[in-house]
């Protein structure tokens, strides 16, 4: 009995040790999402027309695709390129920094869309340029897969209302990238602004998504001013009285965009956790490039050290769904291209690769 017991626990001790030794790569191909292998899905062509951008307002186009499906997308010159789906991998299932790869297929030759990061503190990973067309991963239904929901009405996993294997961001980079209004100052004064990255899974959180991005702040001890992207109107505060180290309770600020996005004339809604002190209040109107609060820690301890949460929320009619103003229907969206262009805009000196870690 003894030494079966210890057969087994040697067994189950390399097993372990397998595992974690050895990477395990994840790929989905065409039908391997549904019920049962008849349930099949069955592709479709999905078109994408970027000639009729709206360049006072330019927003990604955001398309919800399942494997197999084909993306035809109508380039400003009239030009046809189109984009098969042929299956998401998972790369990595690290808690802190799980990364996703969708595979793209063009006229026979591939391309590898990323979402997550390598590591929590680099290798992540922005868009991708294919004939002219710029390309993001949003997130993948593989994220999904080991998460769990959570208790705040902005962040259940309802709101990235994925309907698809991939959400992809598609957009001319002609066209800016993101909304006219964003050009000229950034969010933060810094270079080096990447921490977490949208889509990933949080470690000790209640989340298992993350709905917007992270950046570095606050340098030699001193707490950063936080910079209005846009004009705007500050729609609502949280926890301005809170202690600058309260760990429970993290200062917020959620900012209406004054200009309007999207087919059905919305809004985007714009928010920054973990503040140290905020500067303005309900209803305040703000212009682009103003301080609305300071960075700091506040929901998480000190040790984690200060950085500012930082989300791009879009009414569901931007994504193809039935409109929805409430501000809880939101849906977030990946800031991260916005970032680009909004920092080469506002520091014209710098390349923007040097942005791009």
């Amino acid at each position: 009995m003894r030494i079966a017991l210890l057969i087994l626990g040697a067994l189950a001790l390399g097993g372990a040790l397998f595992a974690i030794v050895v990477p395990r790569h994840y790929y989905l191909g065409p039908g391997r999402w549904g019920g049962s292998p008849g349930d099949r899905h069955r592709p479709s062509s999905v078109p994408v027309d970027l000639r009729a951008t709206d360049h006072s307002s330019p927003l990604p186009r955001y398309v919800d695709l399942c494997v197999g499906d084909t993306l035809k997308i109508l380039r400003s010159d009239r030009e046809e390129l189109p984009l098969c789906v042929v299956g998401v991998a998972v790369e990595s299932r690290r808690w802190a920094c799980p990364r996703t790869r969708v595979i793209l297929e063009h006229r026979g030759e591939r391309h590898d869309v990323r979402c997550g990061m390598e590591g929590p503190r680099e290798g992540g990973v922005g868009r991708t340029s294919i004939d002219g067309v710029a390309i993001s991963a949003e997130i993948t239904r593989l994220l999904f897969s080991r998460s769990h929901r959570g208790t705040s009405p902005f962040n259940t996993f309802r709101r990235f209302r994925l309907r698809g294997d991939v959400r992809l961001a598609v957009w001319s980079p002609t066209a800016g990238g993101g909304p006219s209004e964003a050009s000229g100052r950034f969010v933060l004064d810094q270079p080096e602004w990447t921490r977490d990255r949208f889509g990933n899974w949080l470690h000790t959180t209640r989340y298992g998504i993350h709905g917007g991005i992270d950046l570095f702040a606050t340098r030699d001890g001193v707490p950063e001013p936080v910079l209005s992207p846009v004009d705007g109107t500050v729609h609502r505060i949280y926890h301005a009285d809170a202690d600058p180290d309260d760990r429970t309770r993290s200062k917020v600020v959620n900012l209406w965009g004054k200009a309007e996005v999207g087919p059905d004339g919305g809004r985007v809604l714009y928010r920054f956790l973990h503040l140290s002190e905020i500067l303005v209040a309900d209803g305040d109107r703000v212009r682009r490039g103003q301080v609305i609060g300071f960075t700091g820690h506040t929901g998480f301890d000190a040790a984690i050290d200060d950085h500012l949460h930082f989300e791009m929320r879009l009414n569901p009619s931007c994504l193809g769904l039935e409109r929805d103003d409430s501000v809880f229907a939101t849906i977030p969206v990946n800031p991260y291209n916005f970032l680009l262009d909004w920092y080469e805009l506002s520091k014209p000196g710098i390349d923007v690769q040097e942005v791009a870690i």
